[in-house]
């Protein structure tokens, strides 16, 4: 292409930016884009978002917006059916910043996958956190590809009840930090941080040691 040809589709595309305001456009499929403060008073509505870290799950752990799961780019193609199972699910994806393109490519991803209602949180955790809301860190809920191994806190009402770690064999009462797998139908709640990772690398050496 030419240079006169550039200019045109240079200047094609500031008008597509003028039109559609806080869409990302010009030559791929059109994202929209949510700010902070439409993102928080969604989370408030009566119908929130599922809101998905597209970050690696290293990352996840280290900190995140609170509620959110994870789902990497890298695991997409496997684990979007089951982490998203309905196609018309309002998702909202997020990555660590404004200079980072990972939740626009993730979020076209997820719209030729047929999700038909997702948007791109474009400030991300770093705009997150420079409005100083709070961030999760540790244990949340992610998916372990090679075994298809949901790993969650803990509900409400299992508070207290008596369990054992699938893991080490010790019986222990479920508390509000205890993380919870979710296995071929069944549930494994763990005792000690570190557990939910080792339990996700091999599940069936561990399954038979739950009560």
């Amino acid at each position: 292409m030419n240079s006169r040809g550039c200019m045109s589709v240079f200047a094609a595309c500031a008008v597509i930016v003028v039109l559609f305001g806080s869409t990302d456009v010009c030559g791929k499929e059109e994202v929209t884009v949510v700010t902070r403060e439409q993102l928080v008073e969604a989370m408030k509505s009566d119908r929130p978002p599922v809101v998905v870290n597209v970050l690696s799950r290293e990352q996840y752990l280290e900190k995140r917006i609170p509620g959110s799961i994870s789902l990497p780019t890298a695991t997409m193609a496997k684990l979007a059916e089951a982490v998203l199972p309905a196609r018309n699910t309002a998702v909202v994806v997020y990555c660590s910043s404004s200079r980072c393109s990972t939740s626009a490519n993730a979020a076209r991803r997820l719209m030729a996958m047929g999700y038909t209602e997702v948007s791109d949180y474009k400030g991300g955790i770093k705009d997150w956190e420079d409005a100083g809301l709070p961030l999760e860190r540790g244990g949340g809920t992610y998916t372990v590809a090679e075994n298809k191994v949901r790993i969650r806190p803990a509900e409400e009402s299992a508070l207290g009840k008596s369990v054992t770690c699938p893991v080490n064999g010790k019986d222990f009462k479920v508390v509000k930090a205890t993380l919870v797998a979710e296995y071929q139908g069944n549930t494994y709640y763990f005792c000690c941080p570190g557990c939910d990772t080792r339990f996700s690398s091999n599940p069936e050496k561990y399954t038979g040691k739950a009560s």
